[in-house]
Parts: C-alpha cells; structure tokens; sequence
C-alpha cells in the first residue's frame, strides 16, 4: 500500500517529522512529540495552539481559537493571491468549455473510491513519542540517529 506524508515542523520547538497525509481538509490536533505543546495540523502545516485555551478554555474559548490560527494561516495564503487577481468583471461572459476527456481510457476517481482510500489511510497517533522518533528521527536535541548518548 502506498502511504502519502507531508513534513511538518513544530512551530515552538523547530522539531520535524513526516505524518500520513490526512484527508484533504483534516485538522488534527496533538502535542509535538518533542516539546509537548499542542499543535494543530492543518493542509501539511504545523500550527501552534495556545495550551491554556485548549487545556481548560470553554468550549466556546477552544473553537473561537482554533478558528483564529486557522483563520490566521489562510489569510496569510489568500492574501497575496488576491493582490494578483485579474479583473474578472473585463472577461467575456462565455459558457464553460466541455471538461477535457480522461487521457487513456481511464476512469475517473469515483466517491466510492475515495471513501476506501480514507478508510486506508490509518492517522499516526501524534502523541507516541516513539513512534514519532521511530519515523521522524531523534529530533534536534542533539541525541545521535542511533539513540545512544555520549
């Protein structure tokens, strides 16, 4: 089986690591295996999180933080794209071209095939410190690749 990971680097500690790609669209929320501060993975990207908040906020207080760092992390992507928009108010009003074939005969991916592809896609447990050393590799505490301490 084929397994798609993303590096992702703890935005605290500067800890990084390979993690399964989760679904398009996941948010994932555990502690960097290396300094235990909450992060929030998001689109192949590390986000930190407030521990106070999530730890013992309100309900209310966790998602209102959690929309604040997403919100954060996708006006800083949209932003330069909208500064380079195109005035689409000039373009011809045409129909949409006819989808291009599917090259070779293929089918295209169907939901049906979707679905088994997530439920094959099995999500790290984040949390294991050494499963994460197992992985990602000792980190940047400057333990030796072989573990051993000199």
């Amino acid at each position: 089986m084929l397994y798609l990971v993303v590096e992702v680097e703890c935005p605290r500690c500067g800890a990084r690591g390979l993690v399964e790609l989760p679904p398009v669209g996941a948010v994932i929320i555990g502690p960097c295996p290396e300094c235990q501060d909450l992060v929030l993975i998001f689109m192949g990207k590390a986000l930190a999180l407030d521990n106070k908040i999530i730890n013992q906020g309100t309900p209310a207080a966790k998602e209102k933080h959690i929309f604040q760092v997403l919100a954060e992390f996708l006006r800083e992507r949209i932003a330069p794209l909208v500064e380079e928009l195109p005035d689409f108010g000039s373009w011809p009003n045409k129909a949409p071209k006819k989808p291009a074939a599917v090259p070779n005969g293929s089918l295209p991916i169907t939901n049906h095939d979707l679905e088994v592809f997530q439920r094959e896609m099995n999500v790290l447990d984040l949390g294991n410190p050494d499963l994460f050393k197992a992985i990602f590799g000792p980190g940047q505490n400057n333990e030796p690749p072989d573990g051993s301490r000199a």
